[in-house]
């Protein structure tokens, strides 16, 4: 019988009526007895039962031997995966955990030959080829066990199973090393193998553990000046210069044939400025090492030494000399490039500066030093635009976030919130918008173009940016806080009180949070105050577009010199508010009038009067609001009363046109105080004929008529309102 496993693939068919079996596993067929071949229905249903037996116990065996190797169980999962394992020799999972239960009871010949049937079936099986390595460490087999975590390093590189390896690789090549020292007798090849672990070690980036190695086996031999320049790698690594230097010293005293430690010291004599050091050092290097390319380091070197002593000096004629003359034979030498542009630089000769910084950033197009340089020189040269450039390549090349903040101060991110601290929000905003065309994602940039927006009363632009820096961070309490006063700022107090009711919730232990509670309750009161009672029943007022009113009023003086008035006036006001480009509204008055005067020289009129409004927030002053309006009316005169025609010297109805204009500012100094200021104007064109009681005593004696004719008004007004 065979044993079947989960990923088997059974197929059930027929040829010729003849029922046939056919098994897969892992993609190869499973070959069956010829017996199986061709079977009769009867046979075929008995086996079919016998088989699907067998698969049902075996599956329970393999899993309850999986539970107990979990457990720590291994003695009894063996003899469970040992009856499997005859069943099914290769099985990849059965010999897996074959290996582990074998490794844990220490039966290791067991668990490693296992094991080596695993990857016979699978050369790639990396918890396979893990366990082995731990394997072999285990038995002191120290040499098999590195090679077997290094080929697990480089099949799974970029993941877990990678790391854990290359820590376990990292424990174990201590390991050897620090046993080899603890041999007697040890001959120069076996230092050279200490010493080559030293070394894979720190390419590991095990400082710490190449450290221990070089200081054991300097204990062991002071005078190897293998392990005085291996430390002096590691110092240099780190960024200890001094003890790198003293390091070095030693090998010039142990090894002076080593001529990369003899280089590097040069280098480090020469950033003391102990330059005749350096270059005899430099000089032996050219002299004596066989390393064409460590010598042509030297040379470079040496020569560049030379001119920057030169160039210190002053003598920048005698400098530029040398380098120009190296340039010759290494015109691609960006180094040497950027020297050249310095002395421009210094010399004031910013043209020959840009060209050689320019040069050298198109041979080194990564080097971020350079790029700064030559943005910083731009800057200078009020080149602003090509001074952005640079700094955009720099982030292009994704910096590390030192380098990012760099380029922020660079570009003024700092010096623009100051300015906004000044209020001078106008160059606070021109260096936001230089932030961001270089960062498009830096946060504090957006946010305070956003406010700056705002002040402005440019609602519309700030709002998306609002709503843009939340897209990315729903999470930015600020952002939402500010979006919420905008609103509140442009007339929409629903949304604004749902804004900032959220920020209370999310920010309930923070000053933003605390800051939208006070400002909640502000708007809660407002809202109060605007509505309407039946607005007020509805709990959520809806906004009105349209508007009707109507108007009733009767004069009766006592005086009978006076006139006696009755009149009534309908009106209808559409409004139509943007955030954009303000609010716009169309006034639409009609007004009926009975004047009584004494001595029977009554007249009536009516009128009809269009007026066009707008007003919005004036930009870039908070709280400042403006409107204007133009109007139009036409009035029409009628005289029922005998008398008055005849007084008036009419026998017809007359009219007057009436066109005015109005402007008005008004600042908000607080919620409930408003300061607000206004010129009117009209202009009337008129045929209207007026008259005038004479009455001495109070008594009506005689009537004088004139005629109006076109007449003009403007008026200022000036005032302080509270809301209580």
């Amino acid at each position: 019988p065979h044993l079947i496993f989960p990923g088997d693939v059974i197929t059930l068919f027929y040829i010729g009526g003849v029922p046939v079996l056919r098994i897969e596993r892992e993609g190869q067929l499973i070959s069956l007895p010829p017996e199986f071949v061709a079977l009769s229905p009867e046979e075929m249903a008995r086996r079919e039962g016998q088989i699907r037996e067998h698969i049902d116990r075996d599956l329970a065996d393999f899993d309850r031997a999986m539970a107990f190797i979990a457990r720590g169980r291994h003695e009894q999962a063996v003899p469970l995966l040992e009856r499997l394992h005859e069943l099914v020799p290769d099985n990849v999972s059965i010999n897996l955990g074959l290996g582990r239960a074998y490794f844990s009871l220490g039966r290791y010949p067991e668990a490693e030959q296992a094991l080596r049937r695993v990857l016979a079936v699978d050369p790639e099986h990396i918890e396979a080829r893990l366990l082995l390595g731990e394997l072999y460490a285990r038995v002191e087999r120290i040499d098999d066990a590195i090679a077997v975590l290094r080929e697990v390093v480089e099949l799974a590189a970029g993941t877990p199973r990678a790391e854990e390896a290359a820590r376990r690789l990292r424990q174990v090549l201590l390991r050897r090393a620090l046993a080899r020292l603890e041999q007697p007798g040890l001959t120069e090849e076996d230092l050279s193998a200490i010493v080559e672990d030293g070394v894979h070690l720190m390419g590991m980036e095990d400082l710490e553990g190449a450290r221990r190695v070089f200081h054991a086996l300097l204990t062991l031999f002071p005078e190897h000046g293998d392990g005085y320049y291996w430390l002096a790698r590691i110092n240099l690594r780190e960024g200890n210069e001094e003890a790198a230097l003293a390091y070095l010293e030693q090998v010039r005293a142990y090894d002076p044939a080593n001529m990369d430690a003899a280089y590097r010291l040069a280098e480090l004599y020469q950033a003391r400025k102990r330059f005749h050091a350096a270059g005899d050092l430099y000089a032996l290097v050219m002299a004596q090492a066989a390393d064409g390319d460590l010598v042509a380091r030297a040379r470079r070197a040496s020569a560049l030494m030379s001119a920057a002593r030169l160039a210190e000096a002053g003598d920048h004629a005698a400098a530029l000399s040398l380098y120009l003359e190296w340039l010759e034979d290494f015109p691609e030498d960006a180094g040497v490039l950027a020297r050249i542009a310095g002395i421009h630089e210094r010399l004031g000769q910013a043209d020959l500066a840009l060209d050689y910084y320019e040069r050298a950033v198109a041979v080194e197009p990564g080097n971020v030093a350079l790029r700064f340089r030559l943005a910083a020189l731009y800057e200078r040269e009020t080149m602003h635009r090509k001074s952005r450039e640079q700094l955009a390549a720099i982030m292009a090349l994704e910096p590390d976030e030192a380098i990012r903040q760099r380029v922020l101060e660079q570009l003024g991110l700092q010096r623009a919130l100051a300015l906004m601290a000044q209020n001078r929000l106008d160059k606070a905003l021109r260096l936001f918008e230089n932030v961001l065309e270089v960062v498009p994602d830096e946060p504090l940039a957006r946010l305070n173009k956003a406010i700056i927006y705002a002040l402005q009363g440019r609602y519309a632009e700030a709002e998306a940016l609002f709503i843009g820096i939340l897209e990315n961070d729903p999470r930015n309490l600020s952002a939402r806080y500010r979006l919420g006063l905008l609103y509140a700022e442009s007339g929409r107090l629903n949304k604004a009180i749902e804004t900032l009711e959220q920020v209370m919730r999310e920010g309930a232990d923070t000053d933003v949070g605390t800051q939208a509670a006070l400002k909640l309750r502000e708007l809660e009161a407002e809202r109060l105050r605007t509505l309407t009672i039946p607005q007020l029943k509805k709990v959520e007022p809806q906004p009105k577009v349209f508007q009707a009113g109507m108007t009733f009023s009767d004069f009766s003086p006592e005086n009978v010199t006076l006139t006696e008035t009755k009149s009534w006036a309908v009106n209808l006001l559409a409004t139509y508010p943007t955030i954009k480009w303000g609010n716009w509204g169309l006034l639409y008055d009609y007004t009926n009038t009975d004047n009584e005067q004494p001595l029977g020289t009554d007249y009536a009129f009516t009128a009809h009067q269009l007026r066009l409004t707008y007003n919005r927030p004036v930009p870039k002053v908070p709280r400042l609001f403006g409107s204007a309006s133009l109007g139009w009316q036409n009035q029409f005169y009628s005289y029922p009363d005998t008398n008055a025609r005849f007084a008036l010297g009419v026998n017809e109805a007359r009219r007057n046109v009436r066109i005015s204009a109005s402007l008005n500012l008004s600042y908000r100094a607080h919620d409930d105080m408003t300061l607000f200021a206004g010129y009117s104007y009209s202009d009337t064109s008129s045929n209207l004929p007026v008259g005038f009681v004479y009455a001495p005593n109070g008594v009506p004696v005689a009537f004088q008529s004139v005629s109006l004719g076109d007449f003009s008004s403007s008026f200022f007004n000036l005032g302080l309102q509270f809301r209580f």
